[in-house]
């Protein structure tokens, strides 16, 4: 497993609102063990907001730091940018 950690940070446009998701390259394996880059291990913590999209149809629930894979991950990020006004910080 990778030590590097990629960390994203998004803002909310109109809100001092920010939610990191911090990837673990290299840790993700499927069920042979094989080295799998969708099923990589994402932390994602919102600081202000205690509540994202998660759900399997996309309802919101309560997390402090949300455990998720690469794939479901994605979709939780698409979701904030094209839907809930976030943006990637530089």
């Amino acid at each position: 497993m990778s030590t590097n950690v990629q960390v994203f940070k998004l803002q909310h446009k109109s809100m001092k609102d920010y939610i990191t998701f911090m990837v673990f390259p290299g840790s993700g394996a499927d069920l042979e063990g094989n080295l799998n880059p969708e099923m990589d291990e994402v932390l994602i913590e919102p600081e202000s907001r205690k509540d994202l999209p998660l759900g399997p149809k996309g309802e919101w629930e309560e997390c402090d730091l949300c455990e998720a894979d690469r794939h479901s991950a994605r979709t939780v990020y698409t979701l904030l940018t094209h839907c809930c006004g976030y943006s990637l910080v530089k």
